[in-house]
């Protein structure tokens, strides 16, 4: 189920493309990840001597209408950011890229991630006299980086990707140039692709099929990219570390056309579904998928199953409520989300979902599934609910806004997955309820375990973390700044 709690860490897109239109491109491409960010979304570019921004809260849909809306925005390079707010409250002054001045000169920078040493780079800088005018960890990037000492932008870069630690994807646009960085643990996805003599990277690599682009490579963990006149050059960050991949991004977050260390994630979501009938198979007339991600594994569940897939229920898809940062405002958006198609009437059915995190939307969706006025004209006879992510029981720290460990349905009904399904199907009143084990959601990805991040549902992280991570720890900022 869309994640009701669950916010990403936003998208990125960077290209370097003279004669093309950049702002635009990039534009298209932040449409094509909306899933992954719906506070805002911006785009910068850069004509040589000038950058040139707009950005705003909202939906890019709402931020770029059509091409005339980018007409301003010159030049044959840009980045562009959908954001979800992981660290800093949902603000005008948060929405990215962010344009910050040094003594290095000026750059733009979009990041995807939480970093978990953030809070004290940040008071070292203002001991040092630096000022922000923002309250995300991604500022204080973008101060160390124009302060840092280097010949280049590479060895600046560097130098940042030494003090920084969590889990991190960063797009840099300089006056000539766009820079991309990799965490060395490689937890969050980014791309690169090619178009002639042009170079494009995204957070998603199925925007490039909507693209004039040809993928090429995920960016290397630790690795550092260059994008300039002189075509692409590839640096070290980092020594490589263990990686972390986020196993969510398979499970969740990724477009189905979108491939991670070389796994597409229909592939993964289709074995998970093939999982789930095997082990854990239900009587049913039916098997309906959850919008959307929960619909490529019912295509698993179907299959294996024999029994036919249907679509009986209709999501508005703008309402990803797991994105909202705000639970009033999810429930609200919860209240406007589900309806259900009349080839339910009567009928057992087996629902598909990808996750539950707090369980709103799944509580939600059985209210709508068994309301007096639904049942009276296409009542369901009955429910069982499956879903290929195992029991969320601790907050994500790497980028995903899981809120606390209070909120997350599946730690407050003590952790343990048998005990969770019983007391949830009783909670719903359902016929039952089962989740897919850490194991089998392992085996579903088919990588080695020891190159995933399971750390929230109890299983290897990607880093090492000391103390605890919050996403409001920077809400120090003046009103004023909060524009």
């Amino acid at each position: 189920m869309p994640l009701e709690g669950l916010k990403h860490a936003c998208g990125l897109y960077a290209i370097y493309a003279p004669g093309e239109p950049v702002a635009w491109m990039t534009a298209q491409a932040l449409d094509g990840q909306q899933t992954r960010g719906q506070e805002g979304a911006g785009v910068a570019t850069t004509d040589g001597d000038n950058f040139h921004i707009k950005k705003d809260r909202g939906l890019v849909i709402q931020v770029f209408r059509s091409p005339r809306s980018v007409r301003h925005l010159k030049g044959f390079a840009a980045i562009g950011h959908n954001r979800y707010s992981t660290t800093g409250r949902d603000k005008p002054c948060n929405v990215q890229p962010l344009r910050v001045s040094g003594p290095n000169g000026e750059i733009c920078l979009g990041h995807n991630g939480n970093l978990v040493n953030a809070l004290s780079l940040r008071e070292e800088l203002e001991a040092d006299g630096e000022t922000f005018e923002t309250t995300t960890d991604s500022e204080v990037v973008a101060k160390l980086l124009v302060r840092e000492p280097g010949e280049d932008w590479v060895s600046r870069l560097r130098g940042v990707m030494r003090k920084i630690e969590g889990a991190y994807n960063l797009t840099i646009l300089t006056k000539d140039s766009v820079l991309l960085a990799r965490d060395r643990t490689a937890n969050r996805p980014l791309s690169i692709a090619r178009m002639n003599g042009s170079w494009a990277a995204a957070s998603e690599s199925g925007i490039f099929n909507n693209q004039p682009l040809e993928f090429i490579r995920d960016v290397h963990p630790g690795e550092i990219i260059l994008l300039n006149k002189d075509g692409m050059s590839s640096h070290v960050g980092l020594t490589p570390g263990p990686l972390g991949l986020c196993s969510f991004e398979w499970y969740y977050f990724a477009r189905p056309d979108s491939e991670i260390h070389g796994v597409q994630t229909y592939d993964v979501r289709f074995r998970a579904g093939q999982t789930l009938a095997r082990s854990y198979p239900a009587d049913a007339d039916w098997v309906v998928g959850v919008p959307r991600s929960g619909l490529y594994a019912a295509d698993g569940y179907s299959v294996e199953s024999g029994i036919y897939q249907v679509h009986g229920i209709v999501a508005n898809l703008f309402y990803r409520a797991f994105i909202d940062p705000d639970q009033e405002e999810r429930i609200r958006k919860l209240e406007k989300k589900y309806s259900t198609t009349n080839i339910l009437r009567d009928k057992k059915v087996v629902i598909i979902d990808d996750s539950i995190v707090r369980g709103n939307s799944n509580e939600r969706l059985v209210r709508v599934l068994r309301a007096a006025k639904i049942l009276e004209a296409f009542g369901v006879h009955e429910i069982h609910i499956r879903s290929t992510y195992p029991p969320i029981v601790k907050p994500c720290r790497f980028g995903i806004d899981m809120a606390t460990e209070g909120e997350l349905i599946a730690a407050r009904l003590g952790g343990d997955k048998e005990v969770v399904e019983e007391k949830l199907a009783q909670l719903w009143g359902v016929a039952s309820v089962r989740y897919l084990s850490l194991q089998e959601a392992i085996d579903a990805v088919g990588l080695p375990e020891d190159v995933m991040c399971f750390d929230c549902v109890g299983g290897r992280s990607a880093i090492e973390i000391r103390g605890e991570v919050k996403k409001e720890a920077f809400e120090r900022v003046p009103a004023a700044v909060s524009r």
